[in-house]
Order: C-alpha cells, then structure tokens, then sequence
C-alpha cells in the first residue's frame, strides 16, 4: 500500500540470511569493519562471540555474533548466528523486538526449545526452520531476535551469545 514504509537495509531482519548488514555464512572480519572493535566477548576451541552494546552500554541494545573458525587452509570466523536486542531490527513483514508471540506465531511456523535464563529473567525460545528464533519473556513479548542458518534449527552454542 501507499503508507508502507522500506525498511532501513541496515535494520532489516532476513530470516537465515541477515540482520542489518552482519550476514550468516559471512567472514566476522565484514562485521568487525562495520561495527568497530567489540564491547565484549570470549573465545575458546575455534568458536568465539562478539558483542557490541548501543553507546558502548552494557545495560543497553546488544547485537552479538557467533563464529566458528575453519581449521584448514583458509581459517576465517564464520558468522554462525547473529542475535540484536534493539527494537529498530525488524522483518519486512515487521516482525523483531518487542513484538507479541501471538503475531510472530501468524507469521512463522515456530517451535518452543527449552527456556533460557539471563539474569532472574527466564525466557522461552521459539525458533523458526527459515533462519529466525526469538527469546521472549513470561508476558510473551520477544526480548531478542537470533538469525541463523536455514533448514537447519538454533544449534546451541558453546559460548553465550548474552
């Protein structure tokens, strides 16, 4: 319609694909170059997680990246999975933070996995076989999108994306 609105490239949400301009399947060195060093982080065994925090403030929006480093001739880190707590990031169809479960469940077909704690809060995870989960709270709002490969399902990580 006339009043639909673009989304902004740089906050769009593409299940399996993207978010923003940090691609899935991507070198980390793109998102480095994007973002700047990270605010935080950790690594261990080929694999690591970035973190960068709106204004550098951890009580702040997150966008994290998990990458798994090939061992062999070529030893970049993978972007693995992307997750953004900022409610900017949205789908075309406008889908991201802050929306209730009950109009993510119309737009995807999701599967509940096991609950998450990040502090006191417990979240419950919902995860989607086009590339998107989402980590919502007790009243059902999403609190953090994660993108992540297609066809495949969040695997779990071996570092903490939070």
């Amino acid at each position: 319609t006339a009043d639909t609105i673009a989304p902004n490239p740089f906050l769009l949400l593409v299940p399996g694909t993207s978010a923003g301009k940090i691609g899935i399947g991507r070198d980390a060195k793109e998102a480095y170059a994007d973002l700047g060093k990270a605010d935080a982080g950790d690594a261990a065994m080929q694999k690591s997680v970035a973190i960068w925090y709106k204004d550098h403030d951890p009580k702040s929006y997150a966008t994290s990246i998990y990458t798994v480093r090939d061992t062999g001739e070529n030893p970049a880190a993978i972007i693995q999975q992307i997750r953004v707590t900022s409610p900017a990031f949205k789908t075309t169809d406008g889908i991201g933070v802050s929306s209730t479960l009950e109009a993510i469940q119309k737009k995807y077909s999701i599967t509940k996995l096991t609950d998450v704690t990040d502090g006191k809060v417990v979240l419950e995870m919902y995860d989607s076989l086009t590339g998107i989960a989402f980590e919502t709270d007790s009243k059902g709002i999403c609190r953090a999108v994660i993108i992540h490969r297609a066809n495949e399902g969040l695997k779990t990580t071996s570092l903490p994306l939070r």
